[in-house]
């Protein structure tokens, strides 16, 4: 028994998927190429996937969205449900309910961190923000994407707020 143990206790530590997210190193630009459908949404419902709707491509929570402006695609081919992860180690993006979402989808509606989909700034009048600027920039003139790092975005402000100047 305890060698039972310990060899599910090994394969369970060597498997990749228990591991954590690891997305191959994408340009926004092959994001937005590689994707069928780039729209914005704001997340009006979410809810756990039963294991009756379970398949074996299902990843666990389903959004539905109101379309708020689609970039790339058609209206029509958008799914009614976008299917996510729970965030962290599968790659998933929680889904919070009012908030505005960039999604890049093909027309299964599955989506993830590694395919581009991202929270994006907004308030009850869905102000313009930056990264959507760029993706409209890119999808009609072809301009090259280009988005700081969220990190170094962080620690500007973080810097800012505290009187310390960047050079």
């Amino acid at each position: 028994m305890l060698r039972y143990l310990f060899i599910v206790f090994i394969v369970m530590f060597l498997s990749n998927e228990l591991l954590a997210c690891s997305c191959v190193n994408t340009t926004e630009m092959e994001l937005v190429d590689d994707a069928e459908l780039v729209f914005v949404a704001r997340i009006t419902a979410a809810h756990e996937i039963a294991n009756s709707e379970h398949d074996s491509k299902s990843m666990g929570v389903k959004a539905e969205f109101e379309i708020i402006e689609v970039l790339k695609g058609n209206r029509a081919e958008i799914p009614h449900v976008i299917e996510g992860g729970y965030g962290g180690g599968d790659c998933g993006l929680p889904f919070i309910i009012g908030r505005h979402i960039l999604v890049h989808t093909d027309y299964t509606g599955q989506v993830n961190i590694c395919n581009g989909t991202r929270y994006v700034i907004s308030d009850n009048k869905f102000r313009k923000d930056p990264v959507l600027e760029k993706y409209r920039r890119y999808i009609i003139y072809k301009e090259p994407i280009v988005i700081e790092p969220v990190d170094d975005i962080l620690d500007e402000k973080k810097n800012e707020s505290c009187g310390i100047k960047n050079n």
